[in-house]
């Protein structure tokens, strides 16, 4: 079992000190370790304040009223810790309250459990003393500040009539140091101390603008902030929102409207949506882009699960997507209900797309079939296994040589064919002309479930083709294949293999005044006339 400390404890005990009937809260502080490792995420606490740190025998108070001669409380209090730091408000509602009677025992001890989410709730040591700061709330009741007509000089009246005082102020010099001040409005304080000093706790109309002092939160709509700035309620700003830096989210929407559902993310996020009625995010408007991700080390836009479109574009008088550069996938969609990517009508091309790649892989990528009307390109190739005795290069003709190898990128991927080096002998199996050598990448990627799977392709591969590589073969469209020096091809004519692997013409016979090829396996048609070069431009698989 891994052992758990609190180490280096800061222990901030400050009161809300306003009136007697108000509970009032303590703010704790606090490093916590496991295994002698910071703690960083959501950890459990439980908290009691007993009489003795060693064998108590009264909990004058634990957070959900339970913990009895100083034992484990039954239920507990999930608080963000980064780094091993986290902070807490002890005492605010649903809480068990904390007040002022609870420190009229002395000493009193501040006990906590906490669990790390592996290894169970366990008892942090040492109990921390709360000593002096924490008595204040039970000291300074200044019953009869309420009914002072003057304070250090300044008459009552110049701080209004509803102001109540519930402990000391001090006014020196048109300066006012204000130690523990409940008022109802700003220009109560306004109208008579303009250059405040706020050295505990300030608490503005009942709790609506709460300052809590020396550690620097401020809330608005609550009396327990727990951040620098905690607003319970709507937020309006006329000059925009920015952040310089932020150790969190930048933005984090837990919820807007009423969800169906929501889900929020473990990664620190420069914008983070966790549910939303209508669109998690909508641009109505842009003169430039709509969304524009200058640099991302992972996604530039993730699209975990959608039940309608994963990227919508109404209208778009340029590109509707437009991406740069990507060190992986352009686009990449785990699952959709209905269509991955839908084009409903483009002026130029539905989707135009270009790699970096030295061989072009891929502009687009599916194990899937691909259904269209009409279908234009260049050439189609498909993936072989060099099952012969000798090394391949690109531009040498190829034939079938009987065989395939089944499951190699997956369970639902095609057969990969057997295929050797073509001469006279296996001219009737001629299959294509040799692209290039390509070998077995392996990706892990994401699935819908937030497993990860491995991802199997052929990708292009350096290097000559060995007895036993994969390699492309060109089946169909114009590519370069290799010709004899002194061979005579015209344009148009069909072509085979001759004994050397070479292309050769077909040789043509005249019967009765009828011209009639022979009768051998066919790889294409010249697109060119030989000029001794070497190679010849040749229509592959065009009969």
């Amino acid at each position: 079992m891994k052992q758990m400390t609190l180490i280096t404890i800061v222990a901030i005990f400050l009161l809300t000190a306003v009136c007697l009937a108000v509970p009032s809260a303590i703010n704790f502080q606090g490093n916590v370790t496991s295994g002698g490792t910071a703690f960083d995420g959501t950890g459990e606490f439980k908290f009691a304040i007993v009489d003795d740190p060693n064998t108590p025998l009264v909990s004058y108070w634990s957070h959900d009223g339970t913990s009895v001669a100083g034992s484990e409380p039954s239920g507990s209090l999930n608080v963000e810790v980064a780094s091993g730091l986290y902070h807490v408000i002890l005492g605010p509602d649903p809480q068990e309250p904390l007040n002022a009677a609870v420190f009229a025992n002395d000493p009193v001890y501040l006990r906590i459990w906490f669990n790390d989410g592996v290894n169970g709730f366990q008892q942090l040591g040492p109990d921390q003393q709360i000593v002096s700061t924490g008595y204040t709330l039970h000291a300074l009741q200044a019953e009869n500040a309420e009914d002072a007509d003057t304070v250090d000089g300044m008459e009552g009246s110049a701080l209004e009539e509803s102001a109540e005082i519930d402990a000391d102020i001090a006014v020196h010099a048109g300066n006012a140091s204000v130690h523990h001040m409940k008022t109802t409005s700003f220009t109560e304080l306004s109208d008579t101390a303009t250059d405040a000093q706020i050295q505990n706790n300030i608490s503005i109309n009942n709790g609506n603008l709460y300052a809590l002092a020396n550690v620097g939160f401020i809330g608005i709509g609550t009396e327990s902030p727990v951040y620098k700035l905690d607003v319970h309620g709507d937020l309006r700003c006329t000059d925009g929102i920015r952040m310089d830096s932020s150790y969190f989210d930048g933005v984090s929407v837990g919820t807007a409207g009423v969800p169906s559902t929501s889900l929020s993310s473990s990664d620190k996020n420069g914008i983070e949506i966790a549910g939303a009625q209508g669109h998690g995010f909508y641009v109505g408007r842009a003169d430039l882009d709509g969304l524009h991700a200058n640099d991302t080390g992972g996604y530039g836009v993730y699209v975990g699960t959608t039940a309608n479109d994963g990227i919508r574009v109404e209208n778009a008088g340029d590109e509707g997507v437009q991406i740069q550069s990507a060190a992986q996938d352009g686009i990449y969609i785990v699952s959709t209900g209905r269509y991955g990517i839908f084009v409903q009508g483009a002026t130029t091309n539905g989707a135009h797309l270009i790699t970096t790649d030295a061989s072009n892989e891929w502009g687009v990528y599916t194990p899937d079939k691909i259904y269209a009307s009409n279908h234009t390109t260049k050439t189609i190739s498909t993936h072989v296994r060099n099952m012969g005795a000798r090394f391949l290069e690109p531009g040498d003709i190829v034939s079938i040589a009987g065989g395939f190898d089944e499951n190699i990128l997956g369970e639902d991927d095609a057969a990969i064919i057997h295929i050797r080096k073509s001469d006279h002998s296996n001219a009737e199996g001629i299959l294509g002309v040799v692209e290039y050598r390509v070998a077995v990448h392996e990706e892990v990627v994401a699935q819908e479930d937030g497993a990860s799977a491995v991802d199997r392709s052929f990708r292009f591969a350096a290097g000559p083709i060995r007895p036993g590589d994969y390699l492309s073969v060109i089946v169909f469209g114009p590519t370069d294949v290799k010709c004899g020096p002194d061979q005579e091809i015209n344009v148009g004519e069909g072509l085979t293999v001759d004994d050397a692997g070479r292309i050769r013409s077909l040789r043509k016979t005249e019967v009765n005044g009828i011209m009639i090829a022979e009768n051998v396996g066919i790889l294409g048609k010249a697109v060119e006339d030989a000029n001794g070069s070497g190679t010849i431009k040749v229509f592959v698989n065009c009969l």
